[in-house]
């Protein structure tokens, strides 16, 4: 794929495909899938190794507008990194931030008196305080939870997924309503849920 498009590189494996079957062979398109994938330069290695580990198989179909989709988002990736590696010293929310003189500056983030800190440097920006809502682990959130895209990992059970009974005795008729959209539901009976 050196120095192609993703619609080139797709267009050529499509005629060696289609030259292969004019030939009389035919190719199996999970052959064909893994020849794409192969063909894909480092860059796409995460991409590849998701593909890979699916647990559905993808149609080739599928594989074409996700990998025009990848091309664009890294195309767009790459752009952002040049334009911040070409910015001037002088952005201007580095000095909207930088200290000032003996330390009584307007947007002054040091204590101290006297001279102040040297750095230019904007305040960090406060981590994630909560608690993802898949592992329930804190200091991210469910966007950038690892086990976003892992359909087989159940969460461990927390405190507050709790069955609320509202009576201890079961009868026959337990009565349904419609639903109303909440992601913890009052029940007499727990084996619904």
């Amino acid at each position: 794929m050196q120095n192609k498009t993703m619609t080139e590189y797709l267009a050529s494996v499509k005629t060696l495909v289609d030259n292969i079957n004019v030939a009389g062979g035919s190719v199996d398109s999970e052959d064909v899938l893994h020849y794409i994938l192969n063909g894909l330069p480092s860059t796409y290695q995460s991409f590849k190794t998701y593909i890979r580990s699916s647990l559905h198989p993808i149609s080739l179909d599928n594989l074409y507008s996700l990998l025009r989709s990848e091309e664009v988002q890294q195309t767009t990736d790459a752009v952002k990194e040049l334009s911040l590696a070409a910015a001037p010293s002088t952005d201007p929310t580095i000095a909207l931030f930088s200290n000032r003189g003996r330390g009584h500056g307007r947007f002054n983030n040091s204590r101290t008196r006297g001279r102040g800190s040297s750095s230019n440097r904007p305040p960090r920006t406060p981590r994630f305080d909560g608690h993802c809502q898949i592992c329930g682990k804190p200091g991210h959130s469910a966007v950038t939870c690892w086990h976003r895209g892992n359909f087989q990992y159940s969460s461990p059970s927390s405190s507050s997924d709790v069955t609320l009974l509202a009576n201890s005795s079961t009868s026959d008729t337990v009565p349904w309503y419609l639903d109303s959209g909440a992601t913890a539901h009052l029940s007499p009976d727990p084996l619904p849920l």
